[in-house]
């Protein structure tokens, strides 16, 4: 069963020690519908002038996407990166759990 994201806050913090740090967390998708639904999600964020979706000072990217399988980035920045990385990673884990997608997080070095 998959279980929501939990920030590490010994990594949070060691991302944070730069003025213009970035918190990156890696989502995998897996099951039957896993890339539709990835897909589906991704459509409903807002698209920037540059074809960047996210809300907020978080933006979420395509890393892959197979039969039963997805892989998406979610990039955090401003000022509250838990605050940013905890309101998009929630939003996923809303949406793909409910879609019957199993959920698994990697936090991934400074970007």
């Amino acid at each position: 069963m998959s279980r929501p994201y939990e920030i590490d806050r010994q990594w949070l913090e060691a991302v944070a020690s730069d003025e213009d740090a970035r918190a990156r967390v890696r989502l995998t998708a897996t099951g039957a519908h896993a890339r539709d639904a990835v897909m589906q999600w991704l459509e409903d964020q807002p698209v920037d002038a540059l074809g960047v979706r996210g809300r907020g000072a978080w933006i979420v990217q395509e890393v892959s996407a197979g039969q039963g399988e997805a892989v998406v980035d979610i990039t955090a920045g401003g000022d509250d990166l838990a605050g940013s990385l905890s309101e998009a990673t929630e939003e996923a884990y809303a949406v793909l759990s409910a879609l019957g997608c199993e959920l698994t997080w990697e936090e991934l070095g400074r970007e």
